[in-house]
């Protein structure tokens, strides 16, 4: 009786051997004229921590002649092959989160991050971390979002933070009663450049005038000219930008805007 036997071994300590095929001969006949298959077989890898692996399988001929069956044991009438055949296979454990994440984004209002994420499903989920580092890899705690426990609806969840800087890369921290962790995907927040700008109204006016897009604690500066390009006067604005020009005479002026390295001109119709 002949056998093929396959031997296998995962990196990270877990081996084996099994037979999965054999034949046999009939009384009177030639080799070969039975054969027998096992289609399955089941190794348990839970122990096995999360990560990429390699499995390794070695096929071999193995057998026993003469009169002596398979099950005799310590008996010289057998034989067995060197690897007739290898194969590799590449595969991946990852521990499921014990929630079921449908989605984890953010958007951008002025300076402040929105972050939103739902669940399909909880199951024994004690609190979010909310995460935030600056290049994707080293992480830090912002807050902590309490948990639904067990829980078999939607659930939606939100969190805002105010971040200056360009960008900001969010994951969660997902934490069970008995301590167990996971971790979302990684999200890259980008701040928009705010481009000030820097405009007056109304014009034409009769005297009130507005400017907007201007940092008034800053060094600026606001003046009118007339278009012969003589200084007639030097602007005051209040704590919203407002200005009174009631004593210029009706006419076309030039409002000049000095701001850090900006400098806007404006004609101003006054009535």
């Amino acid at each position: 009786m002949c056998h093929i036997l396959l031997e296998y071994s995962v990196s990270g300590g877990v081996s084996g051997s099994q037979i999965i095929y054999y034949v046999s001969a009939a009384s009177g006949g030639n080799p070969g004229d039975k054969y027998h298959s096992k289609e399955d077989y089941t190794e348990n890898i839970s122990n096995l921590a999360d990560g990429t692996y390699t499995l390794t399988v070695n096929y071999k001929l193995y057998g026993r002649y003469g009169n002596v069956s398979c099950g005799t044991s310590g008996t010289t009438n057998e034989f067995t092959t060197g690897i007739l055949n290898t194969q590799t296979f590449t595969f991946t454990l990852a521990t499921p989160m014990s929630v079921d994440l449908v989605d984890f984004y953010a958007h951008v209002e002025g300076n402040k991050h929105v972050l939103a994420w739902s669940t399909a499903s909880e199951q024994n989920n004690d609190y979010f971390e909310i995460q935030s580092g600056n290049d994707g890899l080293n992480f830090t705690t912002l807050g902590v979002v309490k948990g639904r426990g067990t829980s078999r609806s939607t659930n939606s969840y939100f969190f805002n933070n105010q971040s200056d800087g360009d960008f900001v890369y969010y994951r969660l921290r997902q934490v069970d009663f008995d301590g167990k962790e996971t971790y979302s995907h990684v999200i890259l927040v980008k701040n928009e450049k705010q481009t000030r700008i820097i405009d007056i109204f109304p014009n034409p006016t009769l005297g009130k005038l507005t400017i907007t897009g201007l940092e008034l604690e800053s060094d600026c500066s606001v003046s009118v000219f007339d278009l012969a390009g003589k200084m007639v006067k030097k602007l005051v604005l209040d704590q919203d930008g407002q200005t009174d020009l009631s004593d210029l005479h009706s006419g076309l002026y030039i409002i000049a805007i000095i701001a850090k390295n900006e400098t806007k001109n404006f004609k101003l119709l006054k009535g």
